[in-house]
């Protein structure tokens, strides 16, 4: 698995960007605005597929990047997983379903 640890000073957060090595497929966490590019050129060096983006909650502190993120590599969109999850009882085995 490919981990990546990402921070954005000004808004102080994190950003997680994770990968199946053997088939490059990704998922983006919690992405900012203002580090889309950031992210983006990290995706295409590492050349992954981005397959989601996601944010885990609300962000009052930053603009989040999923629109434009799921727009540049047609990823899927999913916003408050934990939540949506358990309204529809999913287990929570996202990433084995997409990977």
């Amino acid at each position: 698995m490919l981990f990546r640890q990402l921070f954005d000073q000004e808004s102080s957060t994190y950003t997680y960007l994770l990968a199946d090595e053997a088939t490059r497929k990704a998922i983006i966490i919690d992405p900012v605005f203002e580090q889309i590019d950031r992210d983006s050129t990290l995706i295409r060096e590492l050349e992954l597929e981005l397959v989601w983006a996601l944010d885990t909650h609300v962000h009052a502190d930053h603009i989040t990047a999923l629109g434009l993120l799921g727009q540049r590599f047609k990823a899927r969109i999913l916003t408050q997983p934990l939540v949506i999850l358990r309204q529809h009882a999913v287990h929570l085995r996202l990433l084995e379903h997409h990977f």
